[in-house]
């Protein structure tokens, strides 16, 4: 990967390099990684399901379209998401209701143990926005 650090024959810095040129090849080479590895369809999936433009409806349509793609992060992210947009915009009776979250909920169930502890207080803290103090399957 090529690099605007001017180095001498002995690897060792030539001299003061200005910040901007040193924030400058940072950012060339983080966007030569970027488009040298495309985004997963995992990444693409947890992109949609975060974009700031959804509600908790778009995020309940999207995990159940793509249900048997979900992985642990990803489902985790959906429970999260919609309860976090159901509680800006209201209706978290409707949403801890919707068939689509506990579809989602049933298929986290595999992956609980390999939540990492942020994981494991998103969604328990979305149970308790969407008042779903049993838990279902998840806390079985």
């Amino acid at each position: 990967m090529a690099s605007f650090y001017p180095f001498n024959k002995d690897g060792q810095l030539a001299g003061r390099v200005p910040a901007s040129l040193r924030a400058g090849a940072a950012r060339q080479e983080s966007e030569v990684r970027k488009q040298a590895s495309p985004p997963t369809p995992s990444q693409l999936l947890h992109r949609a399901l975060i974009a700031k433009e959804n509600s908790s409806e778009d995020v309940l349509r999207i995990a159940g379209e793509r249900l048997c793609e979900l992985d642990a992060n990803n489902c985790a992210t959906a429970i999260h998401k919609a309860a976090q947009f159901c509680r800006r915009a209201g209706g978290a009776a409707k949403v801890s209701r919707d068939p689509r979250l506990h579809g989602v909920m049933d298929t986290a169930v595999p992956f609980t143990d390999s939540w990492s502890s942020r994981q494991l207080c998103h969604v328990a803290w979305s149970m308790a926005v969407l008042s779903m103090g049993g838990g279902g399957s998840l806390l079985a």
